[in-house]
């Protein structure tokens, strides 16, 4: 239930008090941890035990640091709770069985939440369900499972806060779908629950799993041939070319595609606060500017959470973009892909990094743990 409220569960901005939920959780897992935390691996840099420890002196120096001038103690607090409970998971439980719940989760989200989105847009019935007003002032119609705000019931947050994370989760376990070569039926589902969210980020990384598909089944994420390059560079083309036709076509006047012009793409809060973040790094690339810097009122910024990956560094210094390179040893040390196909999921990972804030997400950093454990095992997960 901890793992489900503090993955972007719409209770976290609701409820902000749930966050002090994860503290005594996390108590559970200190002796495990320290039980099974394998020191003689820590001299291998891409180990488990290496990030979990690269994490917790990160967070223990910049912490301490704004902590002794008595700045956001809690905050620091909160997120080694987040990284504590994820790591106890991740040591006391199989991959499998962790991907394999995951995935009968958000099929059961999926399902439920496009009857919930019928149900919101084309009738009155669930017009019963409690009103409940969030930390932004949005009001939600609160059923756990399925939330969604009234005024833009059009978009299918599924049980989220937000429908760009649904989106994310769904991708993930559609990517996983893809490699499982499973029923078709799953597909098709989770397609059009990601459809229903009209995430216009979702839409491309749904495009590029479509691709990355298309390689998979023809055996080609192996060994790139030529007729893989020519597919490659056709996917890029339509990539660079869907913002022109966008901009001159009538799906400028539906809002999630509408989105998707090179005026909006470069002027859209995602992108300023990508480069907002690497800027404020950059005046302090040691220490870090901590989280109380950028949530100074007096000094106005943009939603900096929301790219997490230049996030880290701005709040944690050099030692922040430990995250960013636990991602990619994950896919670049995986020998499954060549690296054509490597590079189209770094960089389909990196987008969703970065358009919701993930750096309290308790399944993302499962995720993250999980597949550091797995980078040097020779095999399909």
């Amino acid at each position: 239930m901890v793992v489900i409220l503090s993955s972007g569960h719409a209770f976290q901005t609701l409820i902000p008090e749930l966050r002090f939920l994860k503290f005594p959780v996390s108590l559970f897992f200190i002796i495990p941890i320290i039980k099974k935390l394998n020191f003689e691996e820590i001299r291998r840099f891409n180990s488990l035990s290496t990030f979990f420890l690269i994490f917790v002196v990160m967070n223990l120096l910049t912490g301490t640091f704004y902590t002794f001038k008595g700045l956001g103690g809690l905050t620091y607090l909160g997120f080694f709770s987040t990284i504590v409970i994820s790591f106890g998971i991740v040591i006391s439980y199989d991959l499998k069985a962790i991907l394999i719940i995951f995935k009968r989760v958000m099929i059961s989200i999926s399902l439920v939440s496009l009857l919930g989105y019928i149900l919101s847009n084309y009738s009155e019935i669930l017009t019963f369900l409690p009103t409940i007003t969030n930390v932004n002032g949005y009001d939600y119609r609160i059923g756990f499972i399925f939330n969604y705000i009234p005024i833009v019931s059009q978009r299918n947050f599924g049980m989220f806060w937000e429908p760009g994370i649904f989106a994310t989760y769904l991708s993930v376990v559609l990517f996983m779908d893809v490699l499982d070569n499973k029923k078709l039926f799953t597909k098709i589902l989770l397609i059009t629950t990601i459809i229903s969210t009209k995430s216009a980020i979702g839409y491309i990384i749904l495009t590029n799993i479509l691709l990355f598909s298309v390689l998979f089944y023809r055996k080609d994420v192996v060994h790139f041939n030529k007729k893989s390059f020519v597919l490659l560079i056709i996917f890029i083309l339509i990539i660079l070319f869907i913002p022109i036709i966008v901009e001159n076509s009538f799906l400028i006047n539906y809002h999630s595609i509408g989105r998707l012009t090179y005026t909006n793409i470069f002027n859209s809060s995602r992108i300023l606060v990508f480069f907002d973040n690497l800027k404020l790094f950059c005046a302090h690339p040691l220490i870090g500017n901590g989280y109380i810097r950028i949530q100074n009122p007096a000094i106005p910024r943009f939603d900096n959470v929301i790219a997490t990956s230049t996030y880290f560094m701005n709040i944690y210094g050099l030692i922040g973009s430990a995250y960013t390179i636990g991602w990619f040893l994950i896919v670049f040390k995986n020998n499954l892909f060549n690296n054509i196909t490597k590079i189209i999921l770094f960089l389909t990972i990196i987008l969703m990094l970065n358009k919701e804030p993930h750096i309290n997400l308790l399944m993302t950093w499962i995720f993250l743990f999980s597949l550091i454990e797995k980078i040097n095992e020779r095999r399909k997960l």
